[in-house]
């Protein structure tokens, strides 16, 4: 989940002038859908959404609590849902029910320079050795890619949480021999 999302906002961050700002994903569901749902996918599973490993996540931490005479801590997980899910609808609405955000009033936009972002440079980006290809774009391919397989995945074991569940139950399992006691 958290993977789709960052894998968005990087894209984002090298798209436009507002690094990680809220601002640099409004209107996205129009200008660049192929971006827009493993954003709002990510961000409806990290608010526990039904149908996502986020939800299926949620349910087996509140079971487990409760399980474990825990239940106030299921209480407080259900109430910390509630209030994520308004930072998360907020990204989600700013996605698809908001326009593209404007440079600021009275700045052109060759006159403002992009915010540095980790790992990356227009400098390194433009290489006159790598035979007319652009890195850049390969990359922004690659992470797009990246951001469609964690929503999807995200949705599989939202709804075949089986895999998942066993795998964890043996590492668990696997964990708990190392622990004395």
């Amino acid at each position: 989940m958290n993977l789709g999302a960052f894998a968005v906002i990087v894209i984002r961050e090298r798209e436009t002038r507002f690094g990680d700002d809220i601002r640099a994903v409004q209107g996205l569901g129009r200008e660049r859908p192929e971006l827009a749902w493993p954003l709002t996918i990510s961000m409806l599973a990290l608010a526990g959404l039904p149908g996502t490993a986020g939800f299926i996540g949620k349910i087996y931490l509140m079971e487990g609590a409760v399980g474990s005479s825990y239940t106030w801590l299921a209480v407080a997980i259900a109430i910390g849902t509630m209030i994520s899910l308004a930072y998360y609808l907020r990204v989600v609405a700013a996605v698809w029910m908001r326009p593209a955000a404007a440079a600021v009033p009275g700045e052109s936009s060759d006159t403002r320079e992009l915010p540095a972002m980790a790992g990356g440079s227009p400098e390194s980006d433009a290489d006159p050795a790598d035979g007319g290809r652009d890195p850049a774009r390969a990359r922004c391919l690659a992470i797009i890619a990246l951001a469609w397989l964690a929503a999807g995945l995200t949705i599989f074991f939202g709804i075949v949480p089986s895999p998942l569940v066993d795998w964890a139950s043996h590492a668990g399992d696997a964990i708990s021999g190392f622990i004395p006691g």
